[in-house]
């Protein structure tokens, strides 16, 4: 189920100005398919959408707004805005996520 992806869903999510970062979070309540929070310029997905709604709140949500600049990456403008995680954005930047887990396994290690 986690796998399906209603394309006409999409078109709701597209934001080319983020006026308003608050009214993502509205979408991201409303859409249980989300399990992605941003974190600096990509994409983290998780397993669980409790945990990645948790980072997403705490973390990076009213940032969007003032970096909107230099966000090209979470596909603002193409109605995506990441929070598909089977469409392109974790693919992506998939080998940051794995940058970044070998320094979290190397920094357990001492």
């Amino acid at each position: 189920m986690g796998e399906e992806v209603i394309g006409t869903q999409s078109v709701s999510f597209c934001r080319t100005r983020l006026e308003y970062p608050e009214d993502i979070i509205d979408d991201i309540k409303n859409d249980p398919d989300i399990k992605c929070y941003y974190e600096n310029d990509f994409v983290v997905c998780f397993e669980t959408r409790l945990e990645s709604m948790r980072k997403l709140l705490e973390e990076k949500v009213f940032e969007l707004e003032s970096g909107y600049e230099n966000m090209a990456s979470f596909n603002l403008d193409y109605c995506e805005v990441g929070f598909r995680c089977d469409n392109c954005t974790y693919e992506r930047y998939e080998h940051m996520l794995e940058e970044d887990g070998e320094d979290e396994d190397e920094d357990a290690f001492f």
